[in-house]
């Protein structure tokens, strides 16, 4: 067991969700992406009970691609306003969210509950090693407790940190 291996592993996910969360939340070319296919919703929906919403849940977003026109050839939601932002709007570069998203597609490969399961495996290995510092030592000699408290305080404040990451 290697909790400074373990330990920068989960640390090094953590932190590439957090930047992946970061860069979506702060893209300017989503925001407006969102804003066209709130607008667009809203005239497909008229004025029916759904029309001029405020927002939508981002769940919907799947939708667009089984969206289908009744046209020939029928062509989705999707690549309908594909169409109008590049061709009507002429902002082709609001589809380049890549540029903008560097760690999104890294995080595709991360499980968050497989991180939360690492991280209490990380906090029970802390609490076994607690409860042996804190327990007696006969042997005098023992420098169980010498080594391993301040290694255990160090531990101890990196997970603390791990998750005040996690909660952002």
């Amino acid at each position: 067991y290697s909790f400074g291996q373990d330990f920068e592993v989960v640390r090094d996910q953590v932190a590439t969700i957090y930047k992946a969360t970061k860069q979506v939340m702060n893209s300017d070319r989503f925001r407006r992406l969102l804003e066209i296919i709130l607008a667009v919703g809203n005239f497909m929906n008229g004025k029916t009970r759904n029309g001029g919403a405020f927002g939508f849940q981002l769940s919907s977003l799947s939708k667009l691609k089984d969206t289908k026109s009744i046209s020939k050839p029928p062509i989705s939601l999707m690549q309908w306003i594909v169409g109008h932002i590049t061709d009507k709007l002429k902002q082709p570069d609001l589809l380049q969210l890549v540029d903008e998203w560097s760690a999104v597609p890294k995080c595709s490969r991360l499980y968050v509950s497989e991180i939360e399961k690492s991280c209490m495996l990380l906090e029970s290995g802390l609490a076994k090693i607690k409860r042996e510092i804190d327990a007696p030592h006969k042997d005098k000699n023992d420098r169980f407790v010498a080594v391993m408290k301040p290694f255990y305080t160090r531990c101890q404040k990196h997970i603390t940190t791990l998750n005040a990451k996690k909660k952002q």
